[in-house]
């Protein structure tokens, strides 16, 4: 099959080739298919930080916010010190799609434009 050392590693070369170029596909495939769902509503609102707690990463912190309908949502707060006091009204970003996830982030520009840390 082989008939010396060059053309096996020749061919070795064109299998990784084959294995990278399927495995990009998929990855784009995959890509395609994690984000279909469209988002169907965004707004920016303020709550109530009321809660901090440190996680493993020493460069990152979770608050523990109270939304205007009462509800808690978990987010990653800002990495610079000092963080915000408890109490303090937080601004945040809302997003829901399709499929009714809802995700609810620390908006960094909104805090630094009020004059925030």
């Amino acid at each position: 099959m082989f008939t010396n050392l060059a053309d096996w590693l020749i061919s070795l070369r064109n299998a990784r080739a084959w294995a990278t170029a399927f495995t990009l596909l998929m990855a784009l495939l995959w890509l395609l298919w994690a984000t279909r769902y469209e988002r169907v509503e965004y707004r920016e609102l303020y709550g109530e930080l009321v809660e901090t707690r440190q996680t493993p990463d020493p460069d990152s912190e979770i608050g523990i916010v109270r939304l205007p309908d009462g509800r808690q949502v978990k987010l990653v707060l800002p990495f610079r010190e000092p963080l915000p006091p408890l109490g303090t009204q937080v601004p945040l970003s809302y997003e829901r799609y399709e499929n009714g996830e809802e995700i609810f982030f620390f908006n960094n520009g909104q805090w630094i434009a009020d004059g925030g840390y």
